[in-house]
């Protein structure tokens, strides 16, 4: 396997942390296993094979070969290097609460990182480097780390990153082919990171909807299957919706996006405009 390897760019704060959370104690900290758990998640959802899954970044189901079994360790080694320094900086962390949402310290847009993934003693086919490169790719462009990565946080750029929107929904098609993922980007321009998050952020509560919302909820805790991420064109933010199509049917997205464009909102009607894209 050649190492694969790649450089990025944060474009709004980002949340990821260690141990220590609160945040008279909290620093931000971007290190590999946070992204080593975002890229079995692309993985997963390109590819739908568990076992290949932890064939390639450990299991512990998958017994290993020898005389000592036991759990599978990764094949691969990720590995993250921060390319300048940065001060973290406190900034908002729910912008759409005003200040009931509260501040925590972020890693500040700008920063960038040098990513790599290294092969670990067994060969690795070019089959295996092929999926891993497409994982890689899929989540620079389309995917997020840490706190708030579904609603607009800790989303990345790349210097060959696609520059208008044409060329990013394209480049999107191709890595999202054959899953059930789809990406449209939201027709709006943002001159801040902070007015991106906020509208990423500005839903309706979940008991607008039914039980079946794909926008998540807090109580009982819920992942949103429609993930917000941030991209630039011509020197602007966008917004990116992708729907993870894996565990509900399209329809339910389309009436829950009804539902949200009928309240004054402007992330309903943002995505109204997108929603036949989404749902396809």
């Amino acid at each position: 396997m050649t190492p694969i390897i790649r450089e990025f760019t944060f474009l709004t704060a980002a949340f990821p942390h260690g141990a220590y959370q609160s945040q008279g104690a909290n620093q931000p900290d971007l290190r590999a296993p946070s992204i080593k758990g975002q890229l079995r998640w692309w993985y997963d959802a390109l590819f739908g094979n568990k076992a290949a899954e932890d064939h390639l970044f450990g299991g512990l189901k998958n017994a290993k070969d020898g005389a000592k079994p036991g759990p599978e360790s990764s094949r691969i080694m990720v590995r993250v290097q921060e390319l300048a320094q940065a001060t973290p900086v406190k900034t908002h962390f729910m912008p759409h609460k005003g200040q009931g949402g509260g501040e925590k310290n972020a890693i500040p847009p700008g920063t960038r990182y040098k990513l790599s993934l290294i092969p670990r003693r067994t060969c690795i086919t070019p089959d295996e480097q092929a999926k891993l490169e497409r994982v890689v790719d899929a989540w620079l462009l389309l995917g997020a780390v840490g706190q708030r990565a579904n609603r607009g946080a800790g989303g990345m750029t790349t210097d060959d990153a696609p520059a208008t929107v044409a060329d990013y929904e394209a480049r999107a098609r191709t890595l999202l082919l054959d899953t059930k993922l789809r990406a449209a980007v939201l027709p709006e321009a943002y001159d801040t990171e902070k007015a991106l998050r906020f509208d990423a952020g500005d839903f309706l509560a979940a008991d607008a909807f039914d039980q079946s919302t794909p926008f998540g909820s807090a109580i009982p805790r819920k992942p949103s299957l429609l993930k917000l991420r941030a991209a630039r064109f011509d020197g602007t933010l966008h917004l990116v919706a992708i729907w993870d199509g894996r565990f509900q049917a399209a329809g339910t997205l389309r009436q829950a996006i009804t539902i949200l464009a009928n309240h004054p909102k402007k992330i309903g009607r943002l995505l109204a405009e997108v929603a036949e894209r989404l749902c396809s």
